[in-house]
C-alpha cells in the first residue's frame, strides 16, 4: 500500500540548472516569433531527460512552449504550446478538410497526423480518407511513410 504525502515529489533539478533552462525557455520565446529555435544538448545530456526537465519548468512557469526531440540527432525543438479544440462533433467532409487546412495553416510547419487531430479536435476515424482527398487535390502534401509522415500546405515546399 502507497503512502500519502503533503508536498510533490522533489523534481532532482538544482536550482542552478532550473534558472539555466528557465532562461533558455524565456530567450526561446523571444526568438520564436520569427524563427524556428533550437536546442542543442551537451553530449553529457541526456535529451529525454532535459526534454522532461524543459516542459516541467514551462508548466510550473507557465510559458506556452513546447519542446520535441528531433529524430537521429542530439537536438530539441521548441514551439508555442497551442490550446487544444476539444469539440468532437459530428463534421461533414467538408469541414473535417477545412479543419485539416486551418490547423496547418496556423502551424506553418510540417505536423504529424497525430498533432493535427489533437489541435483540430478532430475524430481519428475518417483522417485517412479525409486527408487522401487533400492529398489528391494537391492542397496537402505528404512526406515519408506510415508513423513517420508528415503533412503540410503545398504553398509551404
Amino acid at each position: 500500500m502507497g503512502t500519502l504525502r503533503l508536498k510533490p515529489k522533489d523534481n532532482g533539478l538544482s536550482e542552478q540548472r532550473y534558472e539555466d533552462l528557465l532562461e533558455a525557455l524565456k530567450e526561446a520565446l523571444k526568438l520564436m516569433k520569427k524563427n524556428r529555435v533550437f536546442y542543442d544538448l551537451a553530449p553529457e545530456e541526456g535529451s529525454h531527460q532535459t526534454r522532461k526537465d524543459f516542459l516541467y519548468i514551462a508548466k510550473k512557469e507557465q510559458l506556452p512552449i513546447y519542446a520535441r526531440k528531433i529524430r537521429n540527432t542530439n537536438s530539441l525543438e521548441f514551439f508555442y504550446q497551442q490550446e487544444t479544440v476539444v469539440s468532437y462533433v459530428r463534421l461533414s467532409p467538408e469541414a473535417y478538410r477545412t479543419r485539416i487546412v486551418s490547423v496547418l495553416e496556423d502551424s506553418g510547419r510540417p505536423m504529424q497526423k497525430s498533432e493535427i487531430i489533437e489541435r483540430g479536435g478532430l475524430k481519428e476515424a475518417t483522417w485517412n480518407l479525409r486527408v487522401k482527398e487533400l492529398v489528391d487535390r494537391g492542397i496537402v502534401l505528404r512526406q515519408g511513410e506510415r508513423r513517420h509522415a508528415v503533412y503540410m500546405l503545398s504553398n509551404f515546399c
